[in-house]
């Protein structure tokens, strides 16, 4: 089980660790796919690196009224994004045959509430956390 606190959240689960997202940074833990396109905005955020088509378990849990970031292949299906906003101009790809592209999504929290983050293809779903602005 990990458990990292980061900024004004706390990441728990299995099966993932704790990455910086830029260019050329390895996206995957079991692949050597990297990451390209990333957007400016996100550059040197951390996220939550999982090994593809392995599901992660992840929870977040908010400290104080946040807004709380994840990423998914939008052309992958199988991940329920109910309750989740897709955010217009974040998206990223990976290195893979087909240059897979990952959507970023936002979701507002609350004090104290733990958010089970969705994960059902094989790019899984993400975490993304702020860097310190």
């Amino acid at each position: 089980m990990i458990e990292q606190t980061i900024a004004s959240i706390t990441v728990k689960g299995r099966h993932f660790d704790i990455a910086v997202l830029d260019n050329g940074e390895t996206a995957y833990g079991n692949r050597s796919y990297t990451w390209f396109d990333v957007p400016a905005k996100l550059k040197g955020w951390r996220y939550t690196r999982t090994h593809g088509g392995e599901p992660a378990s992840i929870t977040v849990l908010s400290k104080h009224d946040s807004v709380v970031y994840i990423a998914t292949a939008f052309t992958q299906k199988g991940v329920d994004l109910t309750g989740w906003e897709k955010v217009d101009g974040l998206t990223f790809g990976y290195t893979d045959k087909g240059r897979s592209r990952m959507q970023v999504y936002r979701r507002r929290v609350k004090p104290g509430e733990d958010i089970e983050i969705p994960q059902g293809n094989w790019s899984g779903t993400l975490v993304i956390i702020p860097g310190d602005d």
